[in-house]
């Protein structure tokens, strides 16, 4: 059999599957679809379709750390409930996981986009807002300069004749530019 890489599909539905509070059935219905093969193959002249595997209670039970007559009825459950099928032998059991294609076939790499393709261009959405918040950056500087050079005039026309007057014309200066920013919803 082929060694087994890759990933499996898994629909996070799963979580509302019938035999999920099942710890024995869960555990051994993932370890059939990891382990069920994905292309096909074939074993002792045996042609193992995808979703199909060769195994027995006793290698599952080693595997999963579960005992023999846990397996055994868990392997019952998932083929009463028609989720496997089960072919035995005295030496092995061919498990087929059904609707394996469904679950599992088609174009597994699809969605997968390697790291070397992704751009590093920002998306327009997101050239926009940059744009948006370099225009409100540059107008904030400019009603910010208006104000220094407003309390810088105001203050010359004072002469400096009352230290107490320049403060605070500077804190009203402070005070309208912070409302202009408002009113026009500019970010600092």
């Amino acid at each position: 059999m082929n060694e087994m890489s890759g990933y499996i599909k898994l629909h996070r539905s799963f979580k509302n599957w019938e035999w999920y509070q099942d710890t024995a059935a869960k555990s051994v219905y993932l370890h059939l679809i990891l382990s069920a093969n994905y292309t096909e193959d074939v074993w002792k002249g045996i042609t193992l379709k995808c979703g199909q595997l060769i195994t027995s209670t006793l290698r599952l039970s080693e595997t999963l750390g579960l005992s023999v007559q846990q397996i055994r009825t868990a392997l019952n459950k998932l083929q009463k409930t028609g989720y496997i099928t089960i072919e035995t032998t005295n030496k092995y059991s061919l498990i087929t996981v059904e609707n394996w294609e469904i679950y599992q076939g088609g174009p597994v790499a699809s969605t997968y986009r390697p790291a070397s393709k992704l751009t590093h261009k920002p998306q327009p959405q997101q050239q926009q807002l940059k744009n948006i918040n370099n225009i409100k950056n540059k107008e904030f500087k400019k009603s910010e300069y208006a104000a220094q050079k407003a309390t810088s005039n105001a203050a010359q026309s004072i002469n400096g004749s009352d230290k107490y007057d320049y403060e605070l014309l500077r804190i009203k200066s402070s005070e309208r530019i912070r409302r202009i920013i408002n009113d026009e919803n500019l970010a600092i």
